[in-house]
């Protein structure tokens, strides 16, 4: 939700010459990597994770791709 806000008011400023201040670039590109949605896929599945994966994270998925196999419910 932030991402696709970010992104409409960032589009609304293209033109403006706010990109020539190196602050901004630089700000609007540490935003966008920090909000953008990673998609994480492992055998046939494929997950959408908004933000950067933390620890937490990292292990759940891993219970996952442990414990579901192609074809298979959780």
């Amino acid at each position: 939700m932030f991402f696709n806000t970010y992104r409409k008011v960032a589009k609304s400023l293209e033109g403006s010459g706010l990109s020539k201040i190196p602050f901004i670039r630089g700000t609007h590109k540490r935003l966008i990597r920090s909000l953008a949605p990673e998609i994480v896929s492992f055998d046939s599945f494929k997950l959408k994770h908004l933000g950067q994966l933390d620890q937490e994270s990292k292990l759940f998925l891993n219970v996952l791709k442990e414990n579901i196999r192609g074809g298979g419910i959780l």
